[in-house]
């Protein structure tokens, strides 16, 4: 499944999370930042990842004690991207490279 995130789910999130950065919500001050867009939170990312990992292992009880993310780069808002859920981490790419990683 591939994954689009817009502008107006980046200021739900932000509400949500409190994470008020303008470079999540304001693409006239991420351009300030060398981005075309704004960008995607990195808290957002991991949660949706996290979401789709419990729903692929819901029949198996486990307990996750210790979580190690990774950023290796960021998505902008419009960027299309994939989860892949594997036996025990969470890739989030684009067509391109890795974005996020979690153990």
């Amino acid at each position: 499944m591939t994954y689009q995130l817009h502008i107006k789910d980046n200021i739900k999130f932000a509400k949500i999370s409190g994470d008020q950065n303008k470079i999540h919500i304001d693409k006239n001050y991420a351009k300030n930042f060398f981005f075309k867009n704004c960008v995607v939170h990195g808290a957002n990312l991991v949660a949706l990842g996290l979401s789709k990992f419990f729903k692929k292992n819901s029949r198996n009880c486990f307990f996750i004690n210790e979580l190690d993310i990774k950023f290796f780069n960021y998505i902008e808002i419009g960027e299309k991207f994939v989860i892949e859920v594997l036996k025990d981490k969470v890739i989030v790419k684009n067509n391109i490279n890795d974005k996020l990683e979690i153990k």
